[in-house]
């Protein structure tokens, strides 16, 4: 899944992918952020059969709720 992601995306800018279309949506790279996350949380807990390591819940959680306050803070890096 974020495979398919990254190829839709690859090619928008960074302003492309900070847009917000108003103060109560999301931004792209949130949006995204938050599909390869929760792919990352299925891979660890049901794959793997564990829980999130401490560095791993600080780097995916708060993609994983998704609250407009905390998705303020996601910026980039580039699409790779």
């Amino acid at each position: 899944m974020s495979n398919q992601v990254k190829i839709s995306i690859k090619n928008f800018t960074m302003e492309e992918l900070d847009y917000q279309f108003d103060e109560k949506s999301n931004k792209i790279d949130a949006l995204t952020f938050r599909i390869i996350s929760s792919e990352k949380f299925h891979q660890v807990c049901i794959l793997e059969e564990r829980k999130l390591n401490e560095e791993q819940h600080k780097l995916w959680e708060p993609a994983r709720s998704l609250d407009l306050l905390e998705t303020k803070n996601i910026k980039g890096p580039e699409i790779t």
